[in-house]
């Protein structure tokens, strides 16, 4: 999904993504994430710029005692701020949220997903074809637009009764942080168990 996401923003040129398309290897996949990584993409919303406010956490003269003060594997490539240095160090907890969301529906629980449609990291794609695996009945159209103000706030897709798939438009992984009145629209939907 990765590769595709990447594709479909522009980021993979027609030769890189043909040859991902014609061999499908992980060594394709693994250059794909380079070039979306290289080019200093801000991950968690590829349409905003790395956020200045945490240039001050680039490495200075007291980045060594960090370090080792924090029990840190030294590095030894200059580290910076959406420079993808560290990408591959991050330990996923579950591959696979499948059995939880399973579970979670077998008892009952409402579950809503979503996911901005600008994020790399937690790709909305990847969430949706978790949610579609699940197999719960739709609902809904899929992929019918939510309103927020008057204006399309995403899309979203209703499986089953207990079950709601969002796309938030725009925004990255950071929504609580980037658009906190869209992040408590959709709370306050869910909690007073109202539709999108």
């Amino acid at each position: 999904m990765a590769a595709q996401f990447a594709y479909s923003h522009g980021f993979v040129d027609e030769h890189l993504w043909n040859d991902f398309k014609a061999n499908c290897c992980k060594g394709c996949t693994v250059g794909i994430v380079d070039v979306l990584m290289s080019q200093r993409v801000y991950p968690f919303d590829i349409y905003k710029d790395c956020p200045v406010a945490q240039e001050n956490l680039e490495p200075g003269e007291t980045c060594l005692y960090i370090q080792k003060a924090l029990h840190i594997q030294l590095m030894n490539n200059e580290w910076k701020i959406c420079s993808g240095i560290g990408n591959y160090l991050y330990h996923t907890e579950y591959d696979d949220i499948s059995p939880i969301l399973a579970g979670l529906l077998k008892e009952k629980i409402r579950i809503m997903i979503f996911n901005g449609d600008t994020d790399a990291l937690n790709i909305y794609l990847t969430a949706q074809k978790i949610v579609e695996n699940l197999g719960q009945k739709v609902l809904t159209a899929p992929k019918q637009p939510w309103l927020i103000n008057g204006q399309i706030g995403g899309f979203k897709t209703e499986h089953g009764k207990l079950l709601t798939f969002a796309t938030v438009r725009g925004q990255g992984q950071l929504i609580h942080l980037y658009a906190a009145e869209i992040a408590e629209y959709i709370l306050n939907k869910f909690l007073n168990n109202l539709p999108l």
